[in-house]
């Protein structure tokens, strides 16, 4: 009986890292920037960093398909999905979505901060 407790918390752990229950997707926590002297984004387990801001935004749910991840997140004013093309160890914000609508992004490439 108590090895099946232990297999349910070892699984539960495994679906948040791969961002089975919204959380973001192991490989992308961290900061992210074309310049880590000025990181563009930080992605924690449950919350998104917007670089200057002070703030985080709780994390509303976070999903890598075909090589694109779209992440979810709520600011005061109303949730935002922002579409990055993952490409081996890079990020590129494509795409920025908000309820007045989507717009187009041109950013260059960025890398995982240290």
């Amino acid at each position: 009986m108590a090895m099946m407790g232990l297999a349910a918390v070892v699984l539960a752990g495994c679906s948040h890292g791969a961002g089975g229950d919204g959380g973001m997707p192991a490989q992308f926590l961290g900061s992210w920037g074309a310049d880590c002297m000025a990181p563009y984004v930080r992605f924690d387990a449950k919350s998104v960093h917007g670089f200057p801001t002070a703030r985080d935004y709780p994390l509303k749910a976070a999903t890598l398909s075909g090589g694109m991840l779209a992440v979810t997140y709520t600011r005061p004013d109303g949730d935002v999905t922002d579409t990055y093309a993952s490409s081996g160890s890079t990020l590129t914000l494509t795409k920025t979505a908000t309820a007045k609508g989507a717009t187009a992004m041109n950013k260059a490439p960025m890398a995982k901060c240290k």
